[in-house]
């Protein structure tokens, strides 16, 4: 996924059950960088008000806040990722599925674009699913 901020920052809500799928530890990736730009990974509190960043994953305990997310997000460079049924179609960018005990992703083309961003082909290649 490609946007055109020049430092990556990764948040993820609390109080997502399976938050074991982000890194417990941020100073884990405090020294990492993409390229020359460094990584910044942030737990945020309880609310819909995003400061700018890249990519974010709002587990499934927090699909109340979704609908004012997906608002206050609208035309920005995020990336969305959720993980319940049917986020594709409310405006997620990537959504986690389970099948058959196995974690995959599913991604919506269009509503990548209407972030900004481009879906790499082997994104949409190992994806269970992708709307175009």
């Amino acid at each position: 996924m490609e946007g055109p901020h020049h430092e990556h920052r990764y948040v993820h809500h609390r109080g997502d059950r399976r938050g074991e799928s982000v890194p417990r530890d941020d100073q884990k990736y405090s020294t990492k960088s993409i390229g020359k730009q460094p990584i910044e990974v942030r737990k945020l509190p309880r609310s819909a008000v995003v400061d700018r960043c890249h990519i974010l994953f709002v587990g499934q305990s927090e699909i109340a806040l979704m609908p004012e997310i997906y608002r206050y997000l609208a035309g920005k460079s995020t990336l969305i990722i959720t993980e319940y049924p049917d986020a594709l179609e409310d405006g997620s960018v990537a959504n986690f599925v389970r099948t058959d005990n196995t974690l995959k992703y599913e991604m919506s083309v269009v509503n990548a674009r209407k972030h900004k961003l481009e879906v790499a082909l082997t994104l949409k290649q190992l994806a269970l699913r992708v709307e175009e």
